[in-house]
């Protein structure tokens, strides 16, 4: 877990995550970070849409189907349209201490990868 006043280098949360379904990454940690920078690269043809959920009541040690999920603010909706793409995805004043990205496919097949990198001001 990252500490205030720190740097989170660059860490995958899923590598070569099948898009043929909607589906939800693992949960990430990000207390004590400010400002996160989620990438997401595609390949194949998927098209779908991404949404952050963050949870202030989320504990890996209660089942985690009692957590309460919520849609955090983006500017936009980040959307693949049947093409390779990377998406960057630029939070800053993060208020949740978990968050997790939720993919929903529309159409189309791949696989992507997912990064999390972020920093304590």
């Amino acid at each position: 877990m990252p500490t205030k006043n720190s740097l989170f280098s660059p860490t995958p949360v899923l590598s070569a995550q099948s898009m043929a379904a909607t589906f939800i990454s693992p949960v990430m940690s990000v207390q004590f970070l400010d400002n996160l920078m989620i990438q997401i690269v595609a390949t194949g043809t998927p098209s779908g849409t991404f949404a952050v959920q963050g949870s202030n009541d989320y504990n890996v040690n209660i089942n985690p189907q009692t957590t309460n999920w919520v849609n955090l603010p983006l500017s936009g909706v980040p959307t693949l349209s049947g093409s390779p793409d990377t998406i960057d995805i630029q939070m800053t004043q993060i208020a949740s201490p978990f968050i997790r990205v939720v993919y929903t496919r529309t159409a189309g097949i791949g696989a992507c990868t997912i990064w999390l990198a972020g920093k304590a001001v």
